[in-house]
């Protein structure tokens, strides 16, 4: 709910002056309105993020992420969903601190997901649910917040209801029409119907890209990095799958000299861009996408700010799911 989410008076503020990048954290979220208040972080490695909590904005969706903008509002949510469509908003970036909860506690360790409609009434649509989710679930999978009711929370959940507080006997969003039987379901990383995989391909191509071995946080023998430059020259990942839907991720050894802004070309469309300087050494979730069978390809391009590397090491299907 958008009434009373100031988290504290203590908080930093930072203006979306300082956050106006135009892209999604989320590859599949639509639009970026950048929110007027939240608090400037590094997470997860300043704060872990180890919650998601579900709002319903009590009014449309476009209006939640219009009142996020003004500065007027006190408050912010990473996330807004039409509760019809699904279409998405981004206000907050996930490594920065939304004023969502009315909690500090809970703000500096959750991503905060508002939807449109109201706390009272029947009013979220199947695609609402299913778009939502995805960004959910990224959190699950990227940042490892665990798959259950004690992390993925309701803002009725939110403990405290001092001051501008929210939470227990403050807050009944998202109501008691939220079908969270189904949204949990949406979001469970393991929900495979028993023939789901990792299709992984360590080996990338590429025309003339350097041979990395000494980065400890490698996967495998080796890897291949690369200058940024205005130029046409990707690293590649083709891997083979059956029909279906899939997570992609990608693993990458970070470094300060690293780009901030990497970008991947997804199979089945679209671009992620990733900081390399940080989250080294493990998978980075990057999308989920709808594969046809056969052979599907990745790349990592080099068209990005210069002055940097991009490292491509490993990317992985996750599915047919």
């Amino acid at each position: 709910m958008l009434k009373h989410l100031l988290a504290t008076a203590a908080c930093a503020v930072a203006l979306s002056s300082l956050a106006n990048a135009a892209t999604p954290d989320l590859s599949s979220c639509d639009q970026w309105i950048a929110a007027c208040h939240f608090t400037a972080a590094s997470r997860p490695g300043s704060n872990a993020i180890n919650y998601v909590v579900i709002h319903k904005v009590e009014g449309s969706a476009s209006s939640g992420a219009s009142w996020f903008a003004n500065c007027s509002s006190a408050g912010s949510a990473h996330f807004v969903f039409n509760n019809s469509s699904g279409y998405c908003y981004q206000c907050v970036r996930e490594s920065n601190i939304a004023w969502h909860a009315g909690n500090s506690g809970t703000n500096n360790n959750s991503v905060g997901i508002e939807h449109g409609g109201f706390t009272n009434s029947n009013d979220t649509a199947t695609a609402c649910y299913d778009r939502s989710s995805v960004e959910t679930k990224s959190c699950i999978v990227y940042y490892t917040v665990a798959y259950d009711r004690a992390h993925i929370i309701g803002h009725y959940q939110v403990p405290g209801c001092s001051g501008y507080g929210g939470g227990v006997n403050c807050h009944t969003d998202p109501g008691p029409y939220w079908n969270w039987t189904y949204y949990m379901s949406k979001c469970n990383p393991g929900a495979t119907g028993g023939t789901a995989t990792d299709h992984v391909n360590d080996a990338p191509t590429s025309s003339d890209w350097a041979v990395g071995t000494s980065a400890a946080d490698k996967l495998g023998a080796n890897y291949l990095y690369h200058s940024t430059a205005a130029l046409s020259d990707p690293a590649s990942w083709t891997i083979n799958v059956p029909a279906g839907n899939y997570d992609i991720s990608a693993w990458w050894a970070a470094g300060t000299n690293r780009s901030t802004t990497a970008p991947y070309i997804l199979a089945g469309g679209g671009t992620v861009s990733v900081n390399q300087q940080v989250n080294g050494g493990k998978w980075n979730y990057l999308g989920s996408r709808a594969l046809a069978a056969g052979n599907n390809t990745t790349q990592l391009s080099i068209w990005t700010t210069s002055g940097f590397i991009v490292v491509a090491d490993a990317v992985k299907y996750y599915g047919p799911k």
